[in-house]
């Protein structure tokens, strides 16, 4: 049993992970945490890599999008919270996992503050995108 949280986005037309990871950047947020950054590469295998590493993680993503494979990356706040990011092949779909230091409704607490994320996500509306499905679900 637990909180399962997430956002899937859909595009007009494929997006590029530099495109995603620039814009996403600009608003705050950022791939290392504790000096290091988390991603997933090929089978869902999640590696770490040191912050200086940053440029290598970003070609190791896109290699295993063009072998048609799921790629991911975690990304954080200065205010906490992070996400974590599942690349699909193809680029038109983004899932968006909210489980990382979940930020959570004051007068709610067991609820994710979803208009929060929305809110931070916004360059996402820049890149195209046409749809949002959020989840907040609470699994026995």
């Amino acid at each position: 049993m637990g909180r399962r949280a997430e956002l899937d986005l859909t595009f007009r037309v494929p997006v590029g992970l530099d495109q995603v990871l620039e814009e996403l950047g600009s608003a705050g947020w950022i791939p290392v945490k504790d000096d290091e950054i988390l991603y997933a590469s090929g089978d869902y295998d999640w590696s770490f890599a040191s912050s200086g590493h940053y440029a290598e993680v970003r070609e190791d993503l896109k290699s295993t999008l063009a072998n048609d494979d799921d790629a991911a990356i975690s990304l954080w706040t200065a205010e906490g919270p992070g996400i974590n990011l599942m690349f699909r092949p193809g680029m038109t779909r983004i899932n968006v996992g909210l489980d990382l230091s979940r930020r959570t409704l004051d007068y709610s607490p067991e609820l994710t503050d979803l208009p929060w994320y929305l809110s931070k996500l916004l360059p996402f509306a820049r890149l195209g995108l046409v749809a949002v499905a959020a989840r907040d679900e609470y699994e026995v």
